[in-house]
């Protein structure tokens, strides 16, 4: 009570302010496996959680496509794995994360190869009469030996983009893995162009 302001210096505090925005945005893990023979991931590779909630100005985080994690380096891998990873900030400041680390795990077994043919779905093709000279594709993978028989060809759909054909200006249609087996990995269509005709 007995103190007296006279005086402030400065009198004035500038801040740069703008509006917040959060943003769900998806993680994408930096990992290298390398495998000891004979073994490979039996499903593909989980994180959690899989989205970041990312929280700053707009125009920066509209910039932000995905979230890497620090480069990770796993080598003669045998057996499942699980590893907490942090992620790679932004240098941009303001920018908050509502978690600084993600786990990433994977199931590892024996492998071996295995092939499937599958019926192929032409899409964007409305305006035109299609007509392919090759109706399924063989697609070989690799699965464990202990989900090689839960490999069905209803777990699979491949088609080919008529519409990707027509803007490329390719005169073949290019199969692609449009839905897969969680049970297998490294596919591979064959033959991977496919000769078609437009009837009028």
């Amino acid at each position: 009570s007995s103190i007296e302001i006279l005086s402030i210096n400065p009198d004035v505090l500038l801040f740069k302010v703008g509006i917040l925005n959060s943003k769900e945005i998806k993680v994408q893990p930096d990992l290298k496996i390398t495998y000891k023979s004979g073994y490979y991931l039996t499903e593909d590779i989980k994180i959690e959680p899989k989205t970041i909630l990312v929280t700053g100005v707009k125009d920066v985080i509209d910039s932000i496509l995905a979230i890497s994690t620090e480069k990770t380096i796993l080598k003669n891998v045998s057996n499942d794995f699980l590893k907490k990873i942090k992620i790679v900030k932004s240098k941009q400041k303001g920018i908050f994360y509502d978690v600084s680390e993600v786990i990433v795990s994977g199931k590892v077994g024996k492998i071996t190869e295995g092939q499937i043919e599958l019926p192929i779905v032409v899409i964007n093709d409305k305006e035109v009469n299609i007509k392919i000279f090759t109706e399924k594709v063989i697609a070989k993978y690799k699965v464990s030996l202990e989900n090689y028989d839960k490999v069905v060809a209803s777990d699979f759909k491949v088609v080919c983009d008529y519409s990707k054909t027509k803007k490329d200006n390719l005169s073949y249609l290019i199969p692609k893995l449009q839905r897969k087996s969680i049970y297998v990995n490294d596919v591979v269509l064959t033959p991977n162009k496919i000769e078609y005709l437009i009837l009028k």
